[in-house]
């Protein structure tokens, strides 16, 4: 017994002295020069390197290759320049296969025209990629926000550390270079030593984690390229070219702004949420059968649409909402608010202060819409029992959109003034959605208003509020629709949205 437990003491020290075995290296590099239209893949509507971009990304391989002895896992965002850059790279560790990952692509703040699909990446590195878990056709991102955007990365970088192990070089885009390094330095220990730098072409981050994922210390360089062929594409080179017309003037410095901290997917301590939605896929006139309308005159809402509102709840349970969820009183906004309420826990207030702006005089319903008591019988154990609503709810005269603004002021208002501190759903129409941001925050938050999306804010107990981005990634692509008018998927697809259809509504 005595042996056993001097040969585990030894055993212990042993351990003590190995490495850890997961500490390792993120290297965080921007794609090289891109910008010359000489060098453009018109098929798939994306720029190649440029001969100065393809020399950076061997300088760049050469570097991490053969003095910082890099021999692990290559992501790249799955556009064109950034998988071109990692191939190089890639070259001189066996041709391994770069990794596409989509949770690092390009900003995409307006619509954007399709990503690569797998077989077009295929056919243009033919045996040097391989789909990352996270990818599919039809990846690529649009009318996306700044906070969604390091939200994304940030949910990105968390998987790519669960997934891969070893060394890993991430080659992205200049914008998210700069997300990913907040991401990783939301991760350092207290006291590390943090370097930064400018996303030159081809520059480099590099990260030391240790055996937990943390950050220990970061430093950063371009030792291995020339100043003079460090570059911003074409817009910034390191030292002016003059000898070259194609580079444009050294950027000026502009003034210093504060810095406002990256946002964050979670309400921070005494916070509440207020979560802002449109319905789910209503049919409009639809006389298909699987369509459900049991208000005459009223919209109905399609199987589908039932999907997206019970994706929402299972969202609204996993942001740990307790509150009360307030709906227009049209059918299917109080059917979007009772499905995802039984998914999380709440109860439904239908709320005439809420509801669909009226276009027209005598309101947009000939029959007045449905009463308190009919939509209890539909919902009997969502609609709340304190819940209020007049029989003549519907407004009856006709009313101008800066009229539908003012009127939610008052109502976002009164409703929140009505529940202190309390987390509040509002689930309203595609109209009405940014205006409910506008009155929050003084401009309309970026991002479609897709079926169900959802605009997430945050207010203090000071009274101030924090925009937290905009989400509709609880839903699967193919899922995602604006009614029976539009889709994500035809969207990525470049197919323009249906103008009028005979059994679609406005909104």
């Amino acid at each position: 017994m005595l042996k056993r437990l001097k040969f585990l003491a030894l055993l212990g020290c042993a351990a003590l002295l190995l490495p850890a075995w997961s500490a390792r290296t993120v290297y965080v590099a921007r794609h090289g020069q891109v910008g010359d239209k000489k060098f453009y893949d018109s098929a798939v509507k994306e720029p190649k390197l440029t001969p100065l971009g393809i020399e950076q990304a061997q300088m760049l391989a050469n570097f991490l290759v053969k003095q910082k002895n890099f021999n692990g896992k290559i992501l790249v965002s799955p556009i064109y320049r950034t998988i071109e850059t990692g191939t190089y790279v890639a070259a001189l560790l066996d041709n391994r296969p770069v990794i596409l990952e989509p949770g690092i692509q390009e900003i995409a703040r307006k619509k954007t025209h399709p990503g690569m699909t797998l077989a077009q990446i295929n056919e243009r590195f033919a045996g040097k990629t391989l789909p990352g878990s996270a990818f599919k056709d039809l990846w690529r991102l649009s009318f996306e926000s700044d906070d969604a955007r390091q939200l994304r990365v940030n949910a990105a970088l968390e998987r790519i550390l669960k997934e891969h192990d070893g060394d890993l070089l991430l080659v992205t885009h200049g914008a998210v270079v700069g997300n990913l390094r907040r991401a990783l330095e939301a991760r350092k220990v207290p006291g590390a030593k943090l370097a930064r730098g400018s996303a030159w072409n081809c520059s480099l981050h590099i990260y030391e984690l240790d055996d937990n994922d943390r950050v220990k210390s970061s430093a950063y360089t371009t030792e291995y390229m020339p100043d003079a062929k460090v570059t911003s594409n074409f817009r910034t080179p390191k030292i002016p070219r003059p000898d070259d017309p194609r580079y444009g003037e050294k950027v000026k410095k502009s003034p210093k702004r504060k810095k406002t901290p990256p946002a964050v997917s979670q309400r921070q301590p005494g916070e509440r949420l207020v979560l802002i939605t449109r319905h789910c896929q209503q049919t409009g006139g639809s006389s298909d059968p699987s369509c459900i309308r049991p208000i005459p005159d009223d919209a109905g809402i399609s199987p589908l649409g039932i999907k997206q509102a019970k994706n929402l709840g299972k969202e609204l349970k996993r942001l740990n909402f307790k509150g009360k969820i307030y709906t227009s009183p049209y059918f299917r906004c109080v059917a979007t608010g009772s499905y995802a309420a039984q998914e999380c826990g709440s109860t439904v207030y239908p709320d005439a202060r809420i509801q669909q702006r009226s276009r027209r005089k005598g309101g947009n319903l000939k029959n007045g819409g449905a009463t308190l008591a009919q939509l209890r019988k539909l919902f009997p154990a969502q609609i709340a029992p304190d819940a209020v609503l007049a029989d003549d709810w519907m407004n009856k005269n006709a009313e101008t959109m800066p009229g539908q603004r003012a009127r939610i002021k008052v109502a976002l208002e009164q409703i929140l003034a009505e529940n202190p501190g309390m987390d509040i759903l509002i689930v309203s129409h595609g109209s009405a959605v940014p205006e409910y941001g506008f009155n929050l925050t003084g401009k309309k938050p970026k991002g479609f208003v897709w079926n169900c999306a959802l605009f997430k804010f945050a207010i203090n107990k000071k009274g101030k509020v924090r925009y937290l981005g905009y989400d509709i990634s609880f839903m699967p692509e193919n899922e995602v629709t604006s009614n029976l008018k539009h889709s994500l998927v035809k969207e990525k697809a470049g197919v323009k949205a249906v103008e009028k259809s005979g059994v679609d509504y406005e909104f």
